[in-house]
């Protein structure tokens, strides 16, 4: 079976670390289960449509901590007709084959049950406001087909599972990841497609291996707030369906993480070629909204029309007004504090004028 030492790793940290519910344990058998479906499902719809595997497609990928923007600028791109920003519900079901409307109102509604059980967790948190089954998805949901997908740490406490997945390769999981797009492209013909994950940057070189062609937007943002945001939209996940969620174990478990994917980036980055990356500061892009995402869809090969502009600038401040009434994750919660980071982040901070 495909990735079936990836799963072994995954159920073995799931066993022996994640204390899970016998709700939680439900679910994560759910995902695990639905995962193992997809090679089946993408081989069978391959054999019936063999043009899909000749599809080349040449994505855009968002990438950035949580907290940092990335959502929002994934959001805000989404805004313009000619920038393809696949929905939660198509990531998530990314082979199934829908002949008419009925079914497609049911891959719709499976995922806005998956998006609504993520918004109850971050209710009244920041984090949740962009999370809808028909908004753009992460491609995370690709990833995780393989079992190779770092947003399983989020929800579920797998210390030795990520860590292990932190120092391997991710390519087999991009080929994977890539084999899924072709069937997303197919199922929904666009332009280019513009995905996004948190993840990607700790694992440039295995992106650009499997996707010579890709373009990669990397969203920063002051390592306070995305460790901060990181570590508790963990904690929130985790509470769902574990009975072990402490928020000062999860505050250091993000902090070390996050330090070593930022160490891990800074090094794949050296050997991507110029022109293919390009850096966006969260100060500039919830500054000045419609300049960054003009400056963006420049390097994206899209040109800005006025209309879209507007649609930039309203979706911004709307977003920017909600966030405002939420109630962020604070520092303290989970044990971080600015001078216990100065040192470790110095670098980052200093490479990316935050």
């Amino acid at each position: 079976m495909r990735f079936l030492p990836e799963l072994e790793r995954l159920v073995e940290s799931l066993n022996s670390e994640a204390a899970l519910t016998t709700g939680g344990a439900a679910t994560v058998a759910q995902r695990l289960r639905t995962a193992l479906t997809r090679p089946v499902q993408l081989r069978m719809l391959r054999s019936a449509v063999p043009a899909i595997a000749h599809i080349e497609p040449a994505p855009v990928f968002v990438t950035g901590l949580p907290g940092s923007g990335a959502g929002l600028l994934h959001n805000l791109l989404a805004e313009h007709p000619a920038v393809d920003a696949p929905t939660l519900w198509e990531l998530a079901e990314p082979v199934a084959r829908a002949a008419g409307p009925r079914e497609f109102r049911a891959l719709i509604g499976r995922g806005r049950a998956e998006a609504e059980a993520g918004a109850r967790a971050l209710h009244g948190r920041p984090a949740g406001l962009l999370r809808a089954a028909t908004r753009p998805g992460g491609c995370s949901w690709l990833l995780g087909n393989a079992f190779q997908s770092l947003t399983f740490a989020l929800s579920w406490r797998v210390p030795g599972y990520a860590d292990r997945l932190m120092d391997g390769s991710m390519t087999e999981a991009y080929h994977f990841h890539r084999e899924q797009l072709q069937a997303l492209c197919h199922r929904i013909p666009g332009p280019a497609p513009l995905l996004r994950d948190p993840f990607h940057a700790g694992h440039l070189g295995n992106l650009f291996e499997v996707y010579p062609n890709a373009r990669v937007i990397v969203v920063h943002h002051d390592p306070l707030r995305t460790v901060t945001a990181t570590a508790g939209i963990s904690h929130a996940l985790r509470g769902l369906g574990s009975a072990r969620s402490d928020p000062l174990e999860t505050g250091r478990e993000w902090t070390d993480r996050v330090e070593r994917g930022l160490t891990a980036m800074e090094a794949a980055r050296r050997g991507v070629p110029r022109g293919r990356i390009l850096d966006v500061r969260h100060a500039d892009l919830v500054g000045a909204p419609k300049g960054e995402v003009r400056r963006v869809l420049a390097f994206m090969g899209v040109e800005q029309v006025p209309v879209v502009e507007g649609n930039v600038a309203a979706l911004a401040a709307r977003t920017a007004r909600a966030a405002n009434r939420c109630v962020p994750f604070r520092p303290a919660e989970f044990g971080i504090s600015r001078s216990a980071l100065a040192g470790r982040f110095a670098f980052y901070r200093e490479r990316y004028g935050l």
